[in-house]
């Protein structure tokens, strides 16, 4: 696994085989970074709705692959019930540990993601970033997690 951090737009990195995001259940992508990814992958959460409708709320991921841009699909990290409440670490860790299978299946090899889980979701970076690397250790998976500024 290799892992780092940069500052800049994830969505000008057009060498990702895959971007990531954390979302509620609900699907509602309605504040922080999950308005941009609804706003480039319009179909998408239309696309969520229907494939979660009827399930409960379980920590899970979810690949898209259908509106891509650039050609660069994007896991969906399920790590809450509603949009308004707060994932926690246990929650977090079993959707990465979902979205590492949906990448080993998939053969992805290139991530990028914003910085997950913290923002609006209040989690710890320096936890988080930690459950990253221990999550996809055992991969030959490159990871690149894009922060706006330092």
């Amino acid at each position: 696994m290799d892992y780092k951090e940069v500052v800049g737009d994830l969505f000008k990195d057009t060498d990702s085989e895959a971007r990531l995001q954390c979302i509620s259940h609900d699907c509602r992508m309605g504040k922080g970074i999950a308005v941009e990814f609804r706003k480039r992958y319009p179909m998408m959460q239309g696309w969520l709705m229907v494939v979660i409708k009827g399930h409960t709320f379980v920590p899970s991921a979810l690949l898209y692959k259908g509106d891509i841009i650039e050609g660069i699909p994007v896991i969906n990290l399920i790590t809450k019930k509603r949009a308004w409440d707060k994932p926690t670490m246990e929650t977090l860790k079993k959707s990465l540990e979902v979205a590492k299978e949906v990448i080993i299946e998939h053969n992805i090899k290139r991530i990028t993601a914003p910085i997950i889980g913290c923002g609006l979701d209040g989690l710890n970076w320096s936890r988080v970033s930690e459950l990253i690397k221990e999550t996809f250790k055992d991969t030959d998976v490159n990871i690149t997690i894009y922060k706006l500024k330092e």
